[in-house]
């Protein structure tokens, strides 16, 4: 055992270790803060332990004042590092809370007024759409004494398909043209500067409207209906303008009758053939001759192309309800407003008419058609009760009334001081002017009526 410092030195040695410790070397060992004394076996590479089990000479110091210190401060350090680090952490985590609530908060307004304005919007076309439905004014010719809804094919045309798609008009049935927004029937009056007249383009504006009769087909059954549509047009209509407006007893017995009857004076006297006129003009467009003319042979020959056309549509129809089905489209529409006139009118020469009644099918389409969607009973609602009020109230408010009165008035009046002109009625004058002249003649004549007399 030896001594240093403060530290005894135990250790077992053999009796010659302090020669082996004059050949070692000392080297200072630093671990954990505390110092110690180790022989450093690196000189000597076969160097053993003499026994003891651990390194020798090992020497055990107690911390000084700088040391616990040092110590102290180190951990002063670290603990603040340490709570530095975690105050960072937390306020990294709440930063990414905040951030995720304001995203989710945001996220939720965000739907929140998409919803509004969403709602805005629907609420906001809804009530467009209902003011646009109370604008939506339909003119067209009335009906007649057979039932049908209206005289015209094209007012039929627009009433049928506004019943099938569901369109709820104002419809106005007239005989005057003129009162017309357009000047003619029919006419689709929007608002109070758009006015359609093209059967066409009605059509096309309530399908704008969401109100088509087309929703449910698809796009072959589209196809066949445009495809019997052109037939329609082609084959069809020529046959029906010349039965009802070409043909000389049909026109003169029933159609210029009819119109003469229900337009007012004096429009009756010359919108017949106004109307005959236009009439003959769109049949030899349709038939590319400016020269045709009315005969048998063009009659024959019309009647046959529309035979034909009403054997096909009779075909497609079958034992259907309607052409494509249970629910009735635009071709339903066409088809009724071209062969309903032809099956309830009484014309003289009804060749189309015997032709349509020998097809079932089609016959009781139509028949089918105006007991379901234009019944006696409901033409108050969808026809005569808006009528009138078109020829009463609605007209109230037109727009310098008192003038345009006048100006009736006056064309009115012209016309009957013509029709008084051409009629002879002026020689009423002259038969006046001779009875003013009269008595100059017999004057003179009666000395010499005197002297005959007395001679005699």
């Amino acid at each position: 055992m030896f001594r240093r410092g403060n530290t005894v030195k135990i250790f077992k040695a053999p009796k010659t270790v302090w020669e082996q410790l004059q050949q070692l070397t000392w080297t200072r060992v630093t671990r954990g803060g505390r110092g110690s004394y180790a022989v450093n076996p690196g000189q000597d590479p076969g160097y053993k332990d003499p026994g003891c089990g651990s390194p020798c000479f090992q020497e055990n110091r107690s911390p000084s004042l700088r040391t616990l210190r040092g110590r102290g401060r180190e951990r002063s350090t670290r603990k603040r590092r340490q709570k530095k680090q975690e105050q960072r952490e937390a306020q990294e985590k709440e930063d990414r809370r905040s951030r995720s609530r304001e995203k989710h908060k945001k996220k939720k307004t965000e739907e929140a007024g998409a919803e509004r304005s969403t709602r805005k919007r629907r609420q906001k076309k809804q009530e467009q759409r209902e003011v646009g439905v109370c604008k939506m004014e339909l003119f067209c010719w009335d009906g007649d004494s057979a039932g049908l809804p209206s005289v015209s094919r094209d007012c039929l045309l627009l009433l049928a398909y506004a019943k099938f798609a569901g369109a709820p008009l104002k419809l106005h049935k007239i005989c005057n043209p003129w009162r017309s927004p357009s000047g003619s029937l029919p006419a689709l009056r929007i608002d109070q500067g758009t006015v359609l007249s093209r059967p066409s383009d009605i059509i096309i504006h309530l399908r704008k409207q969401k109100y088509n009769a087309d929703y449910d087909l698809s796009a072959t059954e589209g196809a066949d209906s445009l495809a019997f549509i052109s037939l329609m047009e082609e084959k069809l209509v020529p046959a029906l303008i010349y039965a009802f407006w070409i043909e000389p007893k049909n026109y003169v017995e029933v159609t210029r009758r009819w119109y003469a009857e229900h337009i007012p004076f004096p429009l009756n006297y010359f919108l017949p053939g106004q109307m005959q006129r236009a009439q003959l003009e769109k049949l030899r467009l349709l038939r590319g001759d400016e020269n045709l003319e009315a005969g048998e042979e063009l009659e024959k020959e019309l009647y046959r192309d529309a035979s034909e056309c009403m054997n096909l549509l009779s075909q497609r129809l079958g034992s259907q309800k309607f052409f494509f089905g249970d629910l009735p489209s635009s071709l339903d529409a066409y088809v009724f407003a071209h062969l309903a006139p032809i099956l309830k009118s009484k014309l003289p020469n009804a060749k189309l008419q015997q032709h349509l009644k020998l097809l079932d099918n089609l016959s009781n389409f139509c028949t089918n058609i105006l007991l379901l969607y234009f019944p006696r009973n409901s033409r108050e609602t969808f026809g005569e009760k808006a009528s009138t009020q078109s020829e009463g109230g609605d007209f109230d408010h037109v727009p310098n009334k008192r003038w345009k009165q006048l100006l009736s008035g006056l064309v009115a009046l012209g016309a009957m001081l013509s029709y008084a002109l051409l009629t002879g009625m002026v020689s009423i004058q002259h038969v006046q002017q001779e009875a003013h002249e009269e008595p100059p003649d017999l004057e003179t004549l009666s000395p010499h009526d005197h002297e005959d007399g007395g001679e005699g």
